[in-house]
Order: structure tokens, then C-alpha cells, then sequence
């Protein structure tokens, strides 16, 4: 077991990919940078046609004040005291929000902050304002005590099938401005992402990942990323000499944790695909060791899961 320190906080990274469909039953606390270790994180359609996580922040969606619910829910023995929201310039639906009692609201221009006289183990966060008006949640802190396990196992073997828990993997690369440039300048299409296969599927092809993404094999995968400016430590800047991309592999099931995979950061310039470092992974490894010591940084992820990664030219 593992205690809270202090004033501990826990702060929302942003997902590295769009999920277009949100399932109501998977916890999504670990996409969204936070351990599983002490939250899980659900998101409820309710009367809005629509459930959605973007790169750019999350979004409740509204309809007619019963919008979008997202409900954070404290693990075994965690419990929050205070969450501190930070909505986008001209995306501020109302917003309610609830817990085992009523928080103390305040409001600073986009910065809202619900305060619990006594520790709540859930809070809901819905938006409730007119029409389609969205909130979107560009920031968000939560303030939590108590005690928690110190691991969160994957061994679920008496769980439903659709209830077990799912994982998501971060492939990442990093390169200079310069060759993104020149990547640009030698084609008039280019896009980038990850190219990925069971490892037993190439092997049964005699093929390599590069060989069977150009064969167009069925069994290959690939999912399109957008590089973001960066510095040479990661750090998001505009002005920054490279550029990076993340691109989650998301929503892996259990069953699929003893898979072996090959994967590789792509680039593809018109429809010619040049891998970087393909390697191949097993899943549960990656899956136990990313379970165990989940980070709280975008950054981190990379570096956590640095197996994965590329970086370099």
C-alpha cells in the first residue's frame, strides 16, 4: 500500500491521439496521464450525441443542460478534496459539479475551483449549459488524499470480458526541423504515424513490416500522427529546432497482452513508407511495466516506454 502525501496533486495531460468513440464502461484515466493506480476516469454521452477525446483538450459536449458527464472516481481508499478547471477562451458551458456532498464553487474568469469540505470519493463534472454550448477542458487539477495499492494488476481472470481493463501504448520519434523540412520539400503528400503487425503474422508471410506495408498486407496497421514543434528536451515550443510525434496505439484488451508485436514510427512520403528502428515488443511486458509505474507526464510516457521510441534522425 501507498499513502498520499500532502497536498497531492494529480494534473490532466492531454491525449496524444483523438478517440472518436468513448466507451462508458473503460476507465480512461491512464490515456489521460493519470495513474490507475488511484483513479479511474469515465465518460457518460447522457442527452449529447456525442463522446469525444481530442489532442487539444477535453471535451464535454452539450445538449439542452444534460451534456456530457465526466465522472472521476477515487481507488481504493483515495479521496479528493478539491478539483481546479481551467476551460478555453469561447468553449465555457456551465458546468455542475458533484461528489458525496456539495463542493464550494469559485469562478475566476476561465478557472473554476469546487472545494469539498470533506474528501469525496467521486466527482462528476457535467456540462449542463444551453443548447450544444461545449466545455472544453484545457486544464484540470485534482487535489486528493488517502492510502492506495501500490500496483494495479492486469490479472482479471474472473472479470467480464468487456469490463477488463485496456491499455494504450505511446510510440514516439523526434528529429530536427530541418529533415521534417526536406521530408516536405521531396514530395507534394507526407504524413507520419505508426506502422504495427503481430510479430506471428510477418513471420507466417516470410515479410518484413516495411515488405508487407508495401504489399498491402491486411494484417499491417497503421495510424497517422501530426509532428508538434518541440525543443531539444521535449519541451512543446513553437520556435523549437525539432520536431516530435506521439502516436497511441490505444485501447489494447487483455486478451491480447501475451501479443508480440512489431512496430515503427513512419513516414510517408506520397505513399512511399520509410520506417524508423522497427523493433518488435511484447505486449504484456510493456503492459506490466507500464501498469506499475504509469507516469503523470507526456514527456515521461515517452521516456517510460522508451523501448518504443525513436528519437534521433
Amino acid at each position: 500500500m501507498g499513502v498520499a502525501p500532502e497536498n497531492a496533486t494529480a494534473s490532466l495531460v492531454k491525449p496524444a491521439a483523438t478517440i472518436e468513440k468513448i466507451t462508458e464502461s473503460v476507465s480512461y484515466a491512464y490515456y489521460l496521464g493519470f495513474n490507475p493506480s488511484l483513479f479511474d476516469i469515465y465518460f457518460i454521452k447522457n442527452d449529447a450525441t456525442i463522446t469525444r477525446l481530442d489532442t487539444a483538450d477535453v471535451r464535454l459536449y452539450g445538449k439542452e443542460g444534460n451534456g456530457n458527464t465526466m465522472s472521476i472516481i477515487g481507488r481504493s481508499g483515495i479521496k479528493i478534496s478539491k478539483i481546479v478547471i481551467t476551460l478555453k477562451s469561447g468553449y465555457a458551458a456551465t458546468t455542475e459539479v458533484t461528489g458525496d456532498s456539495s463542493p464550494e464553487e469559485s469562478i475566476v474568469d476561465l478557472v473554476r475551483t469546487y472545494t469539498f469540505d470533506s474528501p469525496s470519493s467521486f466527482v462528476e463534472i457535467q456540462n449542463t449549459g444551453a443548447g450544444t454550448d461545449q466545455a472544453r477542458i484545457d486544464a484540470l487539477t485534482i487535489y486528493y488524499e488517502g492510502s492506495y495499492a501500490s500496483s494495479y494488476t492486469i490479472n482479471t481472470e474472473n472479470v467480464a470480458a468487456e469490463e477488463k481493463p485496456l491499455l494504450s501504448l505511446m510510440f514516439g520519434s523526434r528529429f530536427t526541423n530541418s529533415l521534417k523540412d526536406n521530408l516536405y520539400a521531396s514530395g507534394t503528400s507526407v504524413t507520419y504515424g505508426i506502422a504495427y503487425a503481430k510479430t506471428d503474422d510477418l513471420t507466417g508471410a516470410s515479410k518484413s513490416l516495411a515488405e508487407a506495408l508495401d504489399a498491402g498486407d491486411s494484417f499491417v496497421h497503421t495510424i497517422e500522427g501530426t509532428p508538434v514543434k518541440v525543443d531539444a528536451d521535449g519541451t512543446a515550443n513553437e520556435s523549437g529546432d525539432y520536431s516530435q510525434i506521439g502516436v497511441s496505439l490505444n485501447h489494447i484488451p487483455e486478451t491480447s497482452y501475451g501479443t508480440e508485436i512489431t512496430a515503427a514510427v513512419y513516414v510517408c512520403v506520397d505513399g512511399t513508407y520509410y520506417l524508423m528502428n522497427t523493433k518488435s515488443y511484447s505486449i504484456k511486458t510493456i503492459a506490466a511495466k507500464y501498469l506499475m509505474e504509469v507516469s503523470t507526464s507526456y514527456e515521461e510516457h515517452l521516456g517510460l516506454l522508451g523501448y518504443l521510441a525513436s528519437y534521433g534522425e
